[in-house]
């Protein structure tokens, strides 16, 4: 297991040192590939009113609005998905409130995951998420 596991972060350039436990703690490529960090392996900077922080380590491979006409999201590797199906339900709806109308346009980010990027998403500030 752990030269495999070796040999992963050799062909894909992973920094294991950044790993909160060393390889041969790890069952698996995958519990790898979940692995948590040391403490203060990320730190952030105040990016100020009008900055952004990525939630995870990773490219910005396509960013856009899709309107309620065209709700597609582009991809990694060129494809294309319907919004809907995509997310499971339409960005497009109502929240909440019944009386609020929804959105006409919404704004998107897709950020790639390398094999050797560390695949956890993290929130830079104070946030919740409702569907």
């Amino acid at each position: 297991r752990t030269p495999a596991l070796k040999a992963f972060v050799w062909l894909t350039g992973a920094d294991a040192s950044e790993a909160r436990y060393p390889l041969e703690a790890y069952q698996s490529i995958g519990d790898f590939f979940a692995r948590t960090l040391k403490d203060g392996a990320r730190t952030f900077e105040d990016p100020g009113p009008t900055g952004l922080l990525s939630p995870c380590d990773g490219m910005l491979v396509a960013a856009g609005t899709m309107d309620f006409g065209n709700p597609t999201v582009q991809q990694v590797k060129g494809a294309t998905y319907e919004a809907d199906v995509f997310l499971g339900q339409s960005p497009f709806r109502k929240y909440g409130d019944p009386k609020a109308q929804p959105p006409e346009t919404v704004r998107y980010a897709v950020l790639y995951l390398a094999p050797h990027n560390y695949h956890r998403f993290h929130s830079p500030c104070d946030v919740s998420f409702q569907i």
